[in-house]
């Protein structure tokens, strides 16, 4: 648990090791920080590792019984709050990792985790931004993933004034998987930013990104997705898809999705779809004696669910309906 960017409690166990970074060993601080978040084009990265508040070191040296919370919670108003975390996965570790946030009362945050996945390591995670208030929020997850590890990581986002996520995994090694999904719905005058980008740097490994998002009344989603073939990266498999739902005139939608190859033996695409309900599927739902709010909920629930079936977290799931179920999008 972090109170206010800082980790409530210290502490060592036979699978996790937590420490503040003045009580960290100093050759992993050394070794791991900021070797994966380079500041050269990112001025608010540049700010945190500048002038970071708090800092934590978290070590997974075994597999967890259980699920993994990290948890963001917050008890002040107004806050300027820069935390940083080092998460370091040993090889062969299986993990489910939960990243939670609290009511943020109208703070800014500018979070960075640095996040390192050992040889044949198996990580899920799962991050959930709901419930932020009237915050201001920049997140940014940095992640290598070593030889034949597997990375699924899957982030859902729904509150906050304004909340930009910078997400990208640098591939070390060969027979490598990553997974990265979105869902974001953003109502009234919401900004919701997702900004991802995957490195292929060494042969025969996969990716596969899908995000979906729903903008309703006057918010504003935003998704740019790159994917980067290095020319060592042979055998590449490499696929990108973003669909989105606007359902106001003021409601709006920018999507990039970017695919740079310099290799020649690769499979690769992507692409990006904006668009409204369809006109079709509404009027079959409604003449079938379905009200038209209803009808709309349906399709939204739909066009979500296709991504969610690619997860077999049930918790994950049950959220999202209920949070979809209490949304007012329309």
């Amino acid at each position: 648990i972090f109170v206010d960017g800082k980790a409530f409690k210290t502490f060592e166990e036979d699978s996790i090791l937590v420490y503040a970074f003045e009580e960290a060993p100093q050759d992993f601080l050394s070794y791991y920080f900021a070797r994966s978040a380079p500041t050269d084009n990112e001025p608010m990265l540049a700010l945190n590792t500048a002038a970071f508040q708090q800092g934590t070191l978290i070590v997974v040296r075994q597999s967890p019984t259980k699920p993994v919370l990290l948890h963001w919670k917050t008890t002040k108003k107004n806050l300027w709050q820069m935390a940083r975390v080092l998460l370091v996965i040993q090889p062969e570790i299986k993990i489910s990792l939960y990243e939670t946030t609290d009511k943020a009362h109208q703070n800014f945050f500018n979070h960075v985790l640095e996040v390192f996945i050992g040889e044949s390591a198996q990580v899920q995670w799962y991050r959930y931004q709901l419930h932020l208030d009237e915050s201001h929020q920049i997140h940014h997850c940095y992640i290598e993933q070593k030889e034949k590890s597997q990375l699924t990581f899957f982030t859902l986002s729904s509150g906050a004034e304004r909340l930009r996520n910078t997400l990208h995994v640098w591939q070390k090694g060969e027979q490598i998987t990553t997974n990265l999904y979105g869902l974001t719905f953003a109502i009234g005058n919401q900004l919701i930013d997702n900004h991802t980008a995957i490195h292929h740097l060494e042969p025969n490994s996969q990716s596969f990104e899908l995000y979906k998002s729903v903008a309703a009344q006057q918010a504003t989603v935003v998704f740019n997705g790159k994917i980067m073939v290095h020319p060592a990266a042979q055998k590449t498999q490499a696929f990108q898809e973003n669909h989105n739902i606007i359902l106001s005139d003021e409601a709006k939608v920018y999507a990039k999705p970017q695919l740079e190859i310099f290799a020649d033996d690769v499979k690769c695409s992507h692409g990006a779809t904006i668009g409204r309900l369809d006109q079709q599927q509404l009027f079959y739902l409604r003449s079938r004696g379905i009200g038209l709010e209803t009808a709309k909920r349906l399709l939204i629930e739909g066009f979500f669910y296709e991504l969610l079936d690619k997860v077999s977290d049930s918790p994950f799931k049950e959220l999202f309906k209920q949070r979809l179920h209490f949304e007012v999008f329309l």
